[in-house]
Parts: structure tokens; sequence; C-alpha cells
């Protein structure tokens, strides 16, 4: 945690946050900008520290073996056959989303989809509506207004 008081941030470095002063700031007179690899920020004159492809023309970010994800350099999705880039925990956006959905397991039945439509169409169509359930309260014939409080 930062040791400014009442600041519960991460610390970046000499155990303070970016805000306070964990970061160095740019040397640019009236900059209050932080120092990208150097003295000065990018505006500046600063340099990125970013890593770049090693493919000859490509200026973007290195991931795995200094390329780009386009060039080979990312990892590929761990599902057999699947040559997508993985995103999180070896999988690929596309097995990522159909591990999280609910699978039925072997010992549950499976469901005709035919009889499923019918059954929900049935459901729908019940003449039932919101108000079906409501009680109907007897109020006093008084108003509010003549109830005398204790």
């Amino acid at each position: 945690m930062c040791d400014f008081p009442d600041c519960r941030k991460q610390t970046v470095k000499r155990n303070r946050c970016a805000q306070h002063g964990g970061k160095r700031f740019c040397w640019f007179p009236n900059c209050i900008e932080n120092a990208r690899g150097g003295k000065f920020c990018i505006a500046h004159g600063g340099v990125a520290t970013a890593r770049l492809c090693d493919v000859a023309g490509c200026g973007k970010h290195a991931h795995l073996h200094k390329k780009c994800i386009r060039h080979g350099g990312g990892k590929h999705c761990s599902v057999a056959g699947c040559s997508l880039h993985a995103r999180g925990r070896g999988l690929c956006r596309k097995h990522r989303t159909t591990e999280s959905e609910c699978v039925l397991s072997s010992d549950e039945q499976s469901v005709d989809e035919e009889s499923l439509d019918e059954s929900i169409l049935a459901f729908l169509m019940q003449p039932t509506s919101p108000c079906d359930k409501v009680v109907d309260f007897d109020w006093p014939s008084t108003s509010l207004f003549e109830i005398e409080f204790i």
C-alpha cells in the first residue's frame, strides 16, 4: 500500500502509488505527465519501453518469441485442432465460452426440441394474468382522515 496518509492504492516505486510520487514526472517545464523510458514523457521525447515485433515492417507489440500475435508470437488454444489465439486459461474466445456454458450430465435425459417448443408455447398460452392472485381487501368506509389515533 502507498505510504501517503489514507491512500490504499498499490505502490509503484519508493512505497508510493503513481499519484503520490511513485512514478517519475516529465522534466519538460510545466509538464505533469509521467516520464517514459528516460526523463521525458512521450510528447517531449521519451521512449516507449514496449518491445516490438521482430518481423520487418511490423510495429505491433511483441508477445511470445519476440513476435506479435499475427506473426506467431501468441499461444494457441489448447483444444485439439483449434488454431485460434488463446485468450485465457489456455483457451480461445470460442472454447472459453463453451466451457462456461451449462452442460447436461450423461445421466440426464436429452430433451426433444420439438416437445420443448410445444411445452413452452402451451405455458405461454395459458389464460392467466398477473392479477389472478390478488386478494381484495374490504376497506372500512371511513377515510384515513376520520380515523382517530390513540
